[in-house]
């Protein structure tokens, strides 16, 4: 583990090749589609600076910490990220397909449009994110939570055919949102908004609704 800083592309993607980024500390690099496929970024700091548009397809991001990041539309299919904090960070449009992610932090992350599709959540904290749009089908979401205070959205999130175990979603404005086919087990949906939200073969096994509002639903 080294206590150099990183602040360029040309040292970051030598690092990246090198498999030596591990522990290092990225500061406002500017690296728009990079190619870092399967980069290894444990105990890493990453602050500032953009990697739009990057592919960083399989990474490893354990314990690794991003602190206001532009990663719109990077792609991080069939990643891992493991006790990762996210804060103040933009994933817009990022592609997280198949990834892996357990005991994730975000926190004021804006993710609107971003695709989880197939993805597995476990553990994992969204606190104030606004994940407009967000795609979820056939993700499983287990024991994790989504608070919307700070201005946290769930609107027209694409979740058909989710699995949702012990997901904490009170008071979570999920307008419009596609919950077909969706399983949801001991989950919290107490004051949340699913006004004009599609509910057709949803199954919500010992959920809690109370005070969720149902208006214009279609079941």
């Amino acid at each position: 583990m080294s206590s150099e800083i990183v602040e360029d592309r040309i040292h970051l993607l030598d690092l990246a090749r090198e498999g030596a980024l591990v522990g290092r500390t990225v500061r406002g690099v500017k690296a728009p589609r990079a190619s870092l496929p399967a980069v290894d970024l444990d105990s890493a700091i990453v602050e500032g600076g953009t990697l739009e548009g990057a592919d960083l397809g399989r990474a490893i991001l354990m314990r690794t910490v991003l602190r206001q990041v532009d990663w719109r539309a990077i792609l991080l299919e069939g990643a891992l990220l493991d006790a990762t904090i996210l804060t103040d960070g933009d994933l817009t449009e990022a592609n997280l397909r198949g990834a892996q992610l357990r005991r994730v932090s975000f926190t004021s992350v804006r993710m609107m449009n971003s695709d989880l599709r197939g993805a597995r959540l476990a553990n994992c904290t969204l606190q104030g994110c606004d994940a407009t749009g967000v795609k979820a089908a056939e993700a499983v979401i287990i024991k994790s939570a989504f608070h919307s205070k700070g201005g946290g959205s769930l609107m027209r999130a694409k979740l058909g055919g989710a699995t949702l175990v012990e997901v904490d979603l009170e008071g979570a404005n999920l307008y419009g949102a596609d919950l077909s086919r969706a399983l949801l087990i001991r989950c919290n949906l107490r004051g949340a908004n699913l006004s004009s939200a599609t509910l057709v073969g949803t199954r919500m096994i010992a959920c809690d609704t109370m005070g969720a509002d149902l208006t214009d639903t279609s079941t």
